[in-house]
């Protein structure tokens, strides 16, 4: 079962840098592979397996299988939504087959976390040899995108690796290492999204976790504080490299986001309850795109991709509507309480951090979505895991609560 679920995220990763003939293709074939076995597994352990723990995720796919009767592409919509099914069916197998979750989770995190980290060495080496090949000239400005296919995906791999650097009990070079490269892949990402969802992360993770969380607390505040106090009281002037890379002139609409959100709320009122069909709620879109082209360009991911609106959240609510986004925020937020819950904060702390920086850049990229990328799919394994984990394991208060166990005799 363990090596299912590795060659699950290798054969998303190196379809994502790599590259292969017919790599949706093949990307289908792994996941029916593994869901269908994970499928024969659950029909044999039926009566050791606690389905109800998932009931969430059978509601969601529900809710998206329902969208197929309002797409013009229904079709497609239901081999999508199949794709997805594989994919829950596979992790709600894999949860269930350990006794000890908490142990699998680790070696799926070193297993990922190595792919990434080879990934992101890989984009590094290639960037000081040919830098022109990890640049992505089809958006404007041009974006590093390293080893992988598109600048959003270094983004998210990186910032994956340096959580699992600064939370996952690795040796410590291999944290570090993890870390500088990691840390160099983001920032030459440039991903606003990604770097401020990785701080937040971390931080919010030490202030849960920590023993030491009102020292960092109140060293947040004051930092944040004293930023603020020397933004007012000097006229900061950052050079114009750094104010290009950092691209301040768009911050104030997200790059154009904002203006594409709006766009897509007033063609959702044309079917508000269940959107345009899970992956294709573009097709809201449908007739306009000269108008996209002349409000936001050519480079526009709109444009580019179809109508991907670059949140996750918002293309959530144009594939599925608003019975769709419902249900996808519950699940990221009971995933989000399950881990808070965790006693354990070396099983509980990373997969927290990992949550919150999928759930936190979510909103500027399209992260968490379908099972077609290997951060989406370890965001799916992750909210599996956090709903197996919720209901087999006490709360922290509840532990503290418990007395201690007697001593053991000596007679």
């Amino acid at each position: 079962m363990f090596a299912l679920g590795a060659a699950l995220f290798l054969a998303l990763i190196v379809k994502d840098t790599v590259g292969l003939p017919l790599e949706q293709y093949l990307r289908v074939v792994v996941q029916i592979g593994v869901g269908v076995y994970a499928a024969l597994w659950l029909v044999r352990s039926w009566s050791d397996v606690r389905l109800s723990r998932y009931l969430l995720f059978f509601l969601y796919l529900a809710v998206l299988s329902a969208t197929a009767a309002v797409s013009g592409q229904p079709v497609w919509v239901l081999l999508q939504v199949f794709s997805l099914a594989c994919v829950f069916i596979f992790f709600i197998a894999f949860a269930e087959y350990f006794d000890d979750p908490g142990e699998a989770r680790r070696l799926i995190f070193a297993v990922v976390g190595g792919a990434f980290a080879a990934a992101c060495l890989a984009g590094i080496i290639l960037y000081v040899l040919d830098p022109a090949r990890t640049i992505d000239t089809t958006v404007d400005p041009w974006r590093y995108k390293g080893a992988f296919n598109k600048p959003g995906c270094v983004a998210a791999a990186a910032g994956l690796l340096l959580l699992f650097a600064v939370f996952e009990r690795w040796h410590p070079l291999l944290r570090l290492g993890a870390g500088l490269v990691a840390a160099a892949n983001l920032l030459l990402s440039g991903s606003r999204s990604s770097m401020l969802a990785a701080a937040a992360a971390i931080l919010v993770t030490l202030l849960i976790y920590s023993p030491r969380r009102l020292l960092l607390a109140g060293a947040a505040v004051g930092a944040a504080l004293a930023f603020v106090y020397v933004d007012a009281a000097v006229d900061l002037s950052l050079p114009p490299s750094v104010q290009k890379a950092m691209r301040l002139e768009s911050v104030h609409t997200l790059s154009g986001r904002t203006d594409m959100w709006a766009l897509g709320l007033e063609v959702l009122a044309g079917s508000p309850v269940l959107g345009y069909g899970f992956t294709v709620g573009s097709d809201a879109f449908s007739g306009m795109r000269y108008q996209i082209i002349d409000q936001f360009g050519t480079s526009s991911n709109m444009v580019k991709q179809g109508g991907l609106l670059d949140s996750g959240y918002m293309q959530s609510l144009m594939d599925s509507g608003i019975l769709g986004i419902t249900v996808y925020g519950v699940i990221i937020l009971v995933s989000l309480f399950s881990a808070v819950r965790q006693p354990d904060r070396y099983v509980g702390a990373p997969i927290l951090a990992c949550l919150l920086f999928l759930a936190i850049a979510n909103v500027g990229e399209s992260l968490i979505f379908a099972g077609a990328t290997p951060h989406s799919v370890f965001y799916w394994y992750l909210a599996i895991l956090s709903a197996r984990l919720l209901r087999s394991s006490p709360s922290p208060a509840v532990v503290a609560s418990l007395p201690a166990a007697p001593a053991a005799s000596r007679s």
